[in-house]
């Protein structure tokens, strides 16, 4: 028989043990305050609006990891003693630094930096440090100063590459004991740029830029040597690329993601040139007007894209198939002006996000995309599951009786978007073995006599919010006494 789901929707912070360290780190250009670690115990969160409790495609942090999720010009001008404002905020890229990494310590695994744009300022924001912010761009002047800085992609080694389109140039900085330094720039001679905006640097080195004013997507080493470019765009602006040497993308693929008509059309392009897939925004979200103007890559190849016009995020999955959108117009908790940047740092699913009042810190969630759909195999011994959902994700599966006492239960890993479950007891313990997957099930072999069950579903993102959040839908469903 078929069952609906008339869902209860709870979402909620997971209580855990609190570990030793809780380091503070100041976050970029969003001016996160950040205490960092990676379990905690009983901790209160401020009641979130009701949005944040029915779309959990992104969750913020409990306060014991982060103190601020959303930072406006107050503190900004605190922690800059009022040099800066946000005008114009743009790009974004998080990175974890080697310099400041230590490969025997797991805990300080998340302690990125994360490097800004602020157009209005020609300037660059970041975090020095855990307890210092830094700014690029301010006391500069000559060669070393910006003008109409776009977009920026850093390297663990320390390198920030910077889309300064008033200059029709890529700056190259380096990060030097927490100081950026000026270390040359590129695009003006041979193969001339004409507005840089999207750029990227993949693992192997090379830097990838969208050059809204030749209609191409140019390839440079890190030296800035030229390799290649793919004309026949109209007017790229946002970009992201990975390469099969990225470690934190599962599994390894090569290509880029472009935004050009406008910013209404999303491109997966391989570096050859050939298209992987091509989506007209508007048609594929249902939305008449938006605009996309950075986009970013998680750690499962889904596609993130910043709405500007919409006050939102778009998440796609790796087909270009349209997840959801996030966030709404407004200030505060899941609410954005105008987003521009966006950074995901992909081992984690830690998400940055800039708008015209400030930026905000988020945790990859996940959420269903539409109503699940079960169907219960009439003589009890199984069932199938259809679910649609925003995030990689991980899934158990509890049937109880009218007692609430779990009679079976399960656990699966789903990939976002849409998947069919097939659980049989009867055969769940050899499929369990055969492919090693996070299955457990209890009374394998018996059949569930007739009756009235419930089936409680617990969903959990794969990352960094996996022990700190889920996700319960619940159905009833019959068990009629029968064939299948």
């Amino acid at each position: 028989m078929t069952s609906n789901f008339t869902s209860t929707l709870i979402g909620n912070i997971y209580s855990k043990i609190i570990k030793k360290s809780i380091c503070s780190c100041l976050i970029l250009y969003f001016i996160l305050s950040l205490q960092v670690t990676s379990a905690f115990s009983q901790v209160p969160r401020r009641n979130p609006a009701p949005y944040e409790n029915n779309n959990t495609a992104w969750v913020y942090p409990p306060w014991k990891h982060s103190w601020i999720v959303v930072a406006g010009q107050s503190h900004l001008s605190l922690l800059t003693l009022g040099k800066a404002k946000f005008i114009n905020p743009q790009g974004l890229d998080a990175v974890k630094l080697i310099a400041n990494d230590d490969p025997k310590r797991e805990a300080d695994d998340d302690e990125l930096t994360v490097y800004g744009v602020n157009n209005g300022e020609n300037s660059i924001i970041y975090n020095k440090s855990m307890t210092s912010i830094g700014l690029y761009g301010y006391d500069e002047t000559g060669i070393e100063a910006l003008n109409d800085p776009w977009d920026l992609a850093a390297t663990p080694g320390g390198l920030v590459f910077i889309s300064d389109s008033g200059n029709r140039r890529i700056v190259k900085l380096r990060n030097i004991k927490g100081k950026l330094k000026y270390s040359g720039s590129f695009g003006q001679n041979e193969n001339k740029l004409v507005l840089p905006r999207g750029i990227d640097v993949t693992d192997k080195g090379w830097v990838i830029i969208a050059d809204a004013g030749n209609g191409s997507v140019a390839r440079y080493d890190t030296l800035g040597n030229f390799i290649d470019a793919v004309d026949g765009f109209d007017r790229p602006v946002g970009l992201a690329a990975v390469d099969r040497s990225e470690k934190n993308s599962l599994p390894r693929d090569e290509y880029f993601i472009v935004v050009d008509s406008g910013g209404t059309r999303i491109n997966k392009m391989k570096f050859d040139g050939s298209v992987i897939n091509r989506i007209d925004v508007s048609e594929a979200t249902g939305i008449s007007n938006v605009y996309i103007g950075h986009v970013d890559i998680e750690h499962y190849h889904c596609i993130i894209a910043t709405d500007s016009i919409n006050h939102c995020i778009h998440k796609f999955d790796p087909k270009l198939n349209y997840l959801g959108r996030w966030g709404r117009e407004g200030d505060g908790r899941a609410s954005f002006r105008s987003p521009t940047g966006i950074a995901i740092w992909r081992h984690f699913g830690q998400t940055f996000i800039s708008d015209s009042h400030g930026a905000q810190y988020l945790w990859l969630g996940t959420d269903i995309v539409e109503e699940p759909v079960l169907e219960t195999f009439k003589d009890g011994s199984g069932l199938i599951l259809e679910i649609n959902l925003t995030s990689d994700s991980k899934i158990e599966m509890l049937i109880k009786d009218e007692n609430k006492k779990v009679l079976k239960n399960c656990k699966r890993i789903c990939k976002s978007g849409s998947n069919k479950i097939r659980w049989n007891w009867h055969k769940f313990r050899r499929i369990d073995e055969k492919f090693n997957l996070l299955n457990r099930s209890k009374s394998r072999d018996s059949n569930l006599p007739p009756g009235k069950y419930s089936l409680v579903l617990k969903i959990r993102a794969r990352y960094s919010s996996t022990e700190k959040f889920e996700k319960v839908l619940e159905t009833e469903f019959e068990v009629i006494s029968g064939d299948k």
